[in-house]
């Protein structure tokens, strides 16, 4: 705004020829009562301190004014005076909000523009850095394939209960596992795990053949003891019956009477029966003999059934661990570039957020697989 506002009269109804053309942004109006805005332009007068040459000049005609509160006329030009002040109050903020609501009307197509733009080169950043984010995918496809297969041969190394049989299969799946060309830049990390695992699984193996070998000795020497118990007990029985015939025949030569024939065939008999008894017992022994070869065998069925259902168990853990490991890796590529993509986030920042997520360390927010 150029130059102090005229001062004239107060309001449009004042003078004569008053003339309003305001125009937007360009300019307010012609002809007003307290204030003459000749060319103001919208945008200059709604500035900051844009207005306070127009505030100070009504300021000043108010301060110069002198009521007359004597006559009925007089007290009627002050009603009048401050009716004047309060159009122009009114007419300034009726310009000042048709120029704010222009103002936001540009802004909205302006951040209309905006969101256009951004969104247009979002694109085609997304579009420009693909190749390379097909690339940082496959490679980190790569990466998570060697690091699992670190960590399944890391798998390998619990063996507690396991029997000669699965030992030799663990280390040929450890054989497998290792292949030199899979691991490109963690081959040094690969070969000390590998070495490691193996280095355990031949201990323990050297182990549990000590071990299986000794429990077959034990077994054997348990059944060499029991056939000796058995043949003892067979010939003590023998013996004893040997025993009480001769001192039958030695009685019954001693006595010639009926009684003495009696006695002695009776002795004869129970000689006999105790014949027949040991002969039984040594039967029963025999048996169970038999019976403990069949037990010893069915538990050590047992514990080959055991052994083989725990292999299989951990091993189908294993395959389970194996599978929830890519689909987490694949959750968590998809989220990695995803954040990427879709903020100012590095990769290694969004691996971050996304391990603090799973591990309940980010408020408010849970991840389900």
């Amino acid at each position: 705004m150029k130059g102090k506002p005229d001062l004239r009269v107060i309001n449009p109804d004042w003078d004569e020829g008053y003339e309003r053309t305001f125009k937007k942004e360009k300019t307010i109006m012609q002809g007003l009562e307290l204030i003459n805005f000749k060319e103001m332009i919208v945008a200059e007068v709604f500035s900051p301190g844009g207005l306070q040459p127009i505030l100070d000049a009504i300021a000043e005609k108010v301060e110069s004014y002198v009521p007359d509160l004597t006559t009925e006329e007089g007290r009627k030009d002050i009603a009048s005076f401050s009716a004047k002040i309060a159009s122009s109050k009114i007419f300034i903020d009726d310009r000042g909000k048709e120029f704010g609501e222009a103002k936001r009307a540009d802004l909205k197509k302006l951040d209309a523009e905006r969101k256009r733009a951004r969104d247009f080169l979002i694109a085609l950043k997304i579009k420009a850095r693909k190749p390379l984010t097909d690339w940082e995918a496959t490679e980190q496809g790569r990466v998570d394939d060697i690091l699992l297969r670190i960590n399944q041969m890391k798998d390998l190394v619990n063996t507690i209960g396991f029997n000669t049989v699965q030992i030799k299969e663990y280390i040929d799946i450890l054989r497998k596992l290792f292949k030199e060309n899979v691991f490109a830049e963690f081959i040094d990390e690969a070969k000390i795990v590998f070495e490691n695992v193996l280095n355990t699984l031949e201990n323990n193996l050297s182990s549990t053949i000590i071990y299986e070998k000794e429990q077959v000795e034990l077994a054997e020497l348990r059944k060499e003891k029991e056939k000796r118990e058995v043949k003892e007990k067979a010939d003590r029985a023998k013996r004893e019956v040997q025993d009480a015939n001769r001192k039958l025949k030695k009685e019954a030569a001693e006595k010639a009477t009926k009684k003495a024939e009696k006695v002695a065939n009776e002795k004869i008999q129970k000689a006999k029966d105790a014949e027949q008894k040991a002969i039984d017992e040594k039967k029963d022994a025999q048996q169970r003999v038999k019976d403990a070869e069949q037990k010893a065998k069915d538990a050590e069925q047992k514990v080959k059934d055991k052994i083989a259902a725990d292999f299989k168990l951990e091993n189908d853990k294993r395959k389970e661990r194996e599978a929830n490991e890519k689909y987490r890796a694949k959750i968590k590529g998809e989220f990695v570039d995803y954040l990427y993509t879709n903020s100012r986030l590095t990769k290694q920042e969004s691996g971050v957020i996304f391990e603090s997520i799973v591990n309940d360390e980010f408020p408010h927010t849970k991840i389900i697989f």
